[in-house]
């Protein structure tokens, strides 16, 4: 166990350094890695500016980063989203929807615990498991759909795994956002491929794990 967390941090470390550096196999994922380091600029920005209680959920969405640039290292090298990873990535998003509650219903004077605030404390748990449940059920159906028209498969298990997770960091409403950004990152990878004279054909396969991380990463900010 220990020797495969160690493995994962020094993948990661590898990736987000060749990527910034726009060096090895990672060059295509500079763009990417330039917007996840600057969301976190941004992210530190709006802390330091903002009121209190956005340190609360800062830890959080740095922890969130970190599962996403692992995310993004290993699918870009082995084409494979550890399940392990997917795990972390919903216990991290129900947590912060734990604390995103608290935080919004503390305000200045401190939250004070009723049944009625335990149960919409309950509620939001609620709404983000069935908003998980609403994104695997989509994400299967569309996986099966692409494989019936196209004769092969568009969408990887670990692809409908990570967008199931991310729903609970962004909710049901947030999904158009976080597949709008993976789209627009993975057609700019495409394109430094194309421009470095990588031949590239339409049933190619690429890996979308890293460009969804990018799109859960800055919807996340977002919100």
């Amino acid at each position: 166990m220990m020797k495969h967390v160690v493995k994962t941090i020094d993948r990661t470390k590898h990736f987000a350094v060749q990527s910034l550096a726009w060096q090895g196999v990672e060059r295509p994922y500079a763009l990417l890695a330039w917007s996840m380091l600057a969301g976190l600029i941004w992210l530190l920005m709006k802390a330091i500016s903002g009121p209190g209680l956005g340190w609360v959920l800062m830890p959080g969405q740095i922890v969130l980063l970190t599962i996403l640039v692992s995310v993004c290292a290993i699918d870009a090298r082995f084409g494979i989203i550890p399940d392990g990873l997917v795990l972390a990535l919903a216990a991290s998003g129900l947590i912060q929807t734990g604390l995103a509650f608290l935080v919004g219903e503390a305000g200045p004077t401190g939250l004070a615990w009723t049944n009625a605030t335990f149960a919409s404390y309950l509620d939001a748990f609620a709404w983000r498991a069935g908003d998980a449940a609403a994104v695997f059920a989509a994400a299967l159906a569309l996986r099966g759909c692409y494989r019936v028209l196209r004769g092969r498969e568009g969408l990887g298990l670990g692809d409908v795994k990570l967008v199931t997770a991310a729903a609970l960091w962004t909710g049901l409403s947030g999904l158009p956002f976080v597949l709008g950004g993976a789209v627009v990152s993975a057609m700019l990878s495409l394109l430094v491929l194309r421009s470095e004279g990588a031949e590239l054909r339409s049933g190619d396969a690429i890996a979308f794990g890293p460009h969804l991380a990018l799109g859960i990463w800055l919807t996340v900010l977002a919100t």
